[in-house]
């Protein structure tokens, strides 16, 4: 008769497994600093701006060392830009009597948009606020445990849904049209109040696609409370791939110095915009 002898497994052993299961679940917030890039002269980053995020996450593990981090989310993200205004070159654009942004269209001149009541603006800044649902796909490398401590490193992408953006603008001046016989006059505005707007709906001049790519990468550690159940911390950078923006504004164009060439002394044409978000990501959360 064969006789087997063997210890039964021991608190720790069990914690460990339980830490190192297949399929872990888990929330977590992440407050962050985006800011924006722009390769347009006409239009610059106005620095960070602080942010928030939360999100569910789930881990799959394949291995002790390799995991795939996802889940779902939400960010809630700011974002500056500065419009260059000088003698040669303007932002420009034109709101209707109902608050609303008017659309250029080719071979159409200023004095056509500006109609009774209408004001023209000269844009010097934007701060863009935008609401994406979130899903991030990332291979997550792991340490052993030490001290109930595990240390990770994080490398993946984020793939981002818009759902909402809107903005608030400052104007460099700006005027109100007053039309007599057929001729319009320009009438300044000068107080703050009137050079400025909050909560502009601009998702009409966002991307004609309202998918966020970008790649993600950071590092954290996890401290085991008991069992499966830890706490969770990482530090992550987020670089954007794709343009918040249209490629050529529909509403804002540049007034660009021709010598008396176009309109008024002004050629007026869309203006380009090239903007990428980018963010330092603060998550902390808990598995369970």
């Amino acid at each position: 008769m064969l006789i087997t002898s063997g210890y039964p497994q021991s608190e720790t052993e069990k914690n460990q497994e339980e830490f190192d299961k297949k399929f872990r679940f888990g929330i977590k917030v992440n407050p962050q600093f985006s800011w924006a890039k722009s390769s347009e002269k006409s239009v610059t980053g106005g620095g960070a701006s602080m942010a928030f995020g939360f999100g569910l996450m789930t881990e799959i593990r394949l291995s002790k060392i390799i995991g795939i981090l996802t889940g779902i989310g939400a960010d809630f993200e700011k974002y500056k830009l500065n419009y260059r205004v000088d003698n040669d070159f303007t932002s420009v654009l034109v709101i209707d009597k109902e608050d609303n942004y008017v659309e250029f269209k080719d071979g159409m001149l200023m004095s056509d948009y500006l109609k009774e009541g209408y004001s023209q603006f000269v844009l010097k800044s934007r701060t863009i606020r935008t609401t994406f649902v979130t899903i991030p796909l990332q291979f997550k490398m792991n340490t052993q445990e030490y001290n109930g401590i595990r240390y990770f490193g994080i490398f993946g992408g984020d793939i981002g849904i818009r759902t909402k953006m809107v903005s608030n603008d400052e104007y460099a001046s700006g005027s109100k049209a007053v039309v007599v016989n057929n001729n319009y006059t320009l009438t300044p505005l000068s107080s703050g109040s009137e050079l400025s707007r909050s909560n502009v709906k601009v998702a009409k001049d966002a991307s004609l696609i309202p998918i966020r790519l970008g790649l993600n990468v950071g590092a954290g550690l996890e401290y085991r409370l008991a069992s499966s159940t830890a706490l969770y911390f990482s530090l992550n950078y987020f670089l954007g791939f794709n343009n918040l923006l249209r490629g050529e504004s529909k509403y804002i164009y540049k007034g660009q110095d021709t010598q008396n060439n176009g309109p008024n002394g002004y050629d007026f044409a869309p203006l380009k915009q090239n903007v990428t978000p980018n963010a330092f990501k603060i998550n902390v959360g808990i598995f369970f």
